[in-house]
């Protein structure tokens, strides 16, 4: 089955976006809990952006199942361009990683051939259209890219599930029942 994740970039996040933040923490945490959760009930199949922030993160934890968990050969996912990154001899920081994730996937879907002002609403869709679950990681802001692609997924009568960014500390984990349907 497959799940797109969509969320947030860094500065869109309610708390320090920063390895040594405490709640960051909480939030890979509680993020690792729900790709685990994905994959028991037989999600194998992702489709991610290729984006700073949730995008990155999502790929951090499934690159960790893929490498020291039982779903090593199962795991298998999709990167969702919103335009092509520029082929450079020497990829740094934020490209590097993409060219990364891009290398590891088993698909790369490119949603326009050059930045336009709705490609990364296109990507989003596809996204959304191409998937049996949505999980979004949000901060509860009804506006924005976020917000639009919850409205989209809703129209389109997808499941949807969330992890709530604002409410990262109040997760127990003793009590983790996993995704919560909204």
């Amino acid at each position: 089955m497959i799940c797109c994740i969509i969320g947030h970039t860094p500065k869109e996040f309610p708390f320090p976006y920063e390895e040594n933040s405490d709640l960051y923490c909480e939030y890979c945490d509680v993020l690792s809990n729900e790709v685990e959760i994905l994959l028991k009930h037989g999600y194998d199949y992702f489709i991610l952006g290729a984006d700073e922030g949730t995008d990155f993160d999502i790929y951090d934890c499934l690159w960790k199942f893929c490498q020291y968990s039982i779903w090593k050969e199962v795991i298998c996912w999709e990167i969702a361009l919103a335009n092509p990154i520029p082929i450079v001899k020497q990829l740094t920081g934020v490209e590097l990683e993409r060219n990364d994730m891009m290398m590891k996937s088993e698909k790369v879907y490119i949603a326009a051939p050059h930045f336009e002002k709705d490609c990364v609403q296109k990507r989003d869709q596809y996204m959304i259209d191409n998937a049996d679950i949505v999980l979004f990681v949000w901060n509860g802001i009804r506006k924005g890219r976020v917000w639009n692609a919850i409205q989209y997924a809703r129209k389109h009568q997808k499941t949807i599930h969330y992890i709530m960014l604002q409410d990262i500390e109040r997760y127990s984990y003793e009590d983790f029942t996993g995704l919560r349907l909204k």
